[in-house]
């Protein structure tokens, strides 16, 4: 598209040469093969949207559409969702450039984890994060309209959707939304009307985490189980800050949850320590040593043994 854009500044911006500079009886008039604009289109379209209406077929023929919330319901849905997903994807295709783009540079790209706790984006964040692709979005779409306004017209279900980035980003986190849907039995699963069986033994592993929680703290079994402390400083392949000043505050951090216990950590101490291969091992080490009962009893090291 950005070559596509280039293209389109050149041919508007330098006027055409219609005749070469060897001698010829004919202009040299410009060639434009709309066949491979509509064949491209089209083969876009089958790819998209033949896996979705072959999969409503199936699922049809095969009598489970009811697990779905029924035939109407799943073919409302199927709809919402291709509007949906068109609306979402060239947001999902400037993230993803922007990320390759980084790394060719040799920037690190940090992904976090999600949340499903239901949070909402406010505007703000969304306006922080969306910002710079909504104004390329609206000097994108105004440069290429001045330049060539047939151009636009194939633009815009990129450039609309940059320009409402902020808006998707805002209200498609809106938890009330989700209800609604699921209100109305749209975007069903048989998973949500029906348990199935890892679904059940998630259900009751989940009851027993609630009841015993201190057992299952994931700080505390990284700490002290010592499969759990192997897999996790493997997975952090060594990895432990560089700077002085990161190395301190660990240190400085072990030394607290060895004489107050974990309890005096916050969330973003253990997260500190979690990422930090070497704190692991020696808070593994140290805990295993402890004599003090009151202070074994807070790391749990009598739950793991």
């Amino acid at each position: 598209m950005a070559l596509s854009t280039v293209e389109v500044a050149v041919e508007s911006l330098i006027p055409p040469v219609y005749f070469s500079s060897t001698p010829s009886l004919f202009p040299l008039w410009p060639k434009w093969h709309p066949e491979l604009a509509i064949g491209l289109l089209s083969a876009t379209a089958v790819l998209l949207f033949l896996p979705k209406f072959l999969s409503f077929m199936l699922i049809v023929k095969n009598g489970a559409a009811p697990c779905f919330g029924g035939p109407l319901r799943l073919c409302i849905g199927i709809v919402l969702e291709i509007l949906i997903s068109t609306l979402l994807a060239p947001l999902r295709m400037w993230f993803h450039s922007k990320f390759v783009l980084l790394t060719l540079l040799g920037r690190q790209i940090r992904w976090g984890a999600q949340c499903r706790d239901g949070n909402e984006t406010g505007w703000k964040a969304a306006i922080r994060q969306q910002g710079i692709s909504m104004a390329v979005a609206l000097v994108w779409m105004s440069g290429v309209f001045w330049m060539n306004p047939s151009l636009a017209w194939w633009l815009l279900p990129v450039t609309v959707s940059l320009l409402l980035s902020a808006d998707l980003s805002v209200y498609s986190s809106r938890v009330s939304f989700g209800r609604a849907f699921r209100k109305w039995r749209l975007f069903m699963v048989p998973e949500e009307l029906f348990f199935t069986e890892v679904l059940e033994r998630l259900r009751k592993s989940m009851e027993q985490r609630g009841r015993n929680r201190r057992a299952h703290d994931g700080f505390l079994r990284a700490v002290n189980d010592p499969f759990a402390n192997a897999v996790h400083i493997a997975l952090l392949r060594g990895k432990s800050p560089r700077s002085l000043k990161a190395r301190a505050r660990n240190s400085d951090l072990r030394r607290k949850a060895m004489a107050q216990g974990p309890g005096s950590l916050s969330q973003s101490d253990k997260a500190q320590l979690l990422r930090d291969a070497e704190s692991m091992a020696a808070l593994h080490f140290k805990v295993r040593q402890i004599r003090d009962s009151s202070l074994a009893q807070q790391w749990g090291v009598i739950a793991f043994h």
